[in-house]
């Protein structure tokens, strides 16, 4: 009877998965780098450029959302990379948590009156204490948790509320690093299975 023999060959086998093994594993670094630009860019474009909501943040200063940045590095031959912030209250936002005074027994909100049309302070309550002529008013006062500037120098001049004291903040968590990982996973994905495409593609011998 005719019989048709296969043979496996599994040196040329074996070679050509080494082959294919160290292409990609070169790769990987390259494609690490680009998925972490990928992450970087979605969590300052959709998540820290506004408006507040429960995974964005307004970008009032810009402090936080500037602050963030990638870091690609190798441990023990694998690449890790990491995207985050080293402002303080970044943690805060992403998981929540209360806030309270570090000196002194309030903290002090600032009202509209406080704010620059972009939602920064124009100035501190201390700086405001100690100097209400630079801040455009001619004395201070509390009453109610509330600092009050006035303008004028008579007791029928109309008051402005500026800060409100309050021995703790709550904030709620809006998680803009974790959103932005679960929202660019298919995009990730895509870029790594392209990186193992590549080294399966070219990782034979002859190739």
């Amino acid at each position: 009877m005719p019989d048709i023999e296969i043979r496996f060959d599994g040196e040329r086998l074996g070679r050509e998965i080494a082959s294919a093994a160290r292409l990609i594993a070169s790769g990987l670094p390259k494609a690490m780098d680009r998925a972490l630009l990928v992450l970087e860019r979605r969590v300052k474009d959709r998540h820290l450029s506004g408006p507040t909501g429960s995974t964005s943040l307004r970008a009032r200063s810009a402090r936080l959302r500037d602050s963030i940045t990638s870091r690609l590095t190798i441990e023990a031959g694998v690449p890790v990379g990491t995207v985050g912030t080293k402002v303080i209250y970044g943690r805060t936002h992403e998981f929540g948590g209360t806030i309270r005074p570090r000196r002194g027994r309030f903290l002090t909100v600032p009202l509209p009156a406080a704010l620059t049309p972009a939602g920064v302070g124009r100035f501190t309550a201390r700086e405001l204490i100690n100097n209400p002529e630079q801040a455009g008013f001619t004395g201070t006062w509390i009453a109610k948790s509330i600092i009050f500037g006035r303008r004028g120098r008579t007791q029928r001049s109309r008051p402005v509320p500026l800060f409100v004291l309050k021995r703790s903040i709550k904030l709620p968590a809006r998680p803009f690093l974790l959103t932005s990982l679960i929202g660019a996973r298919q995009e990730i994905e895509a870029i790594f299975g392209e990186e193992l495409a590549r080294g399966l593609e070219f990782g034979g011998e002859g190739a």
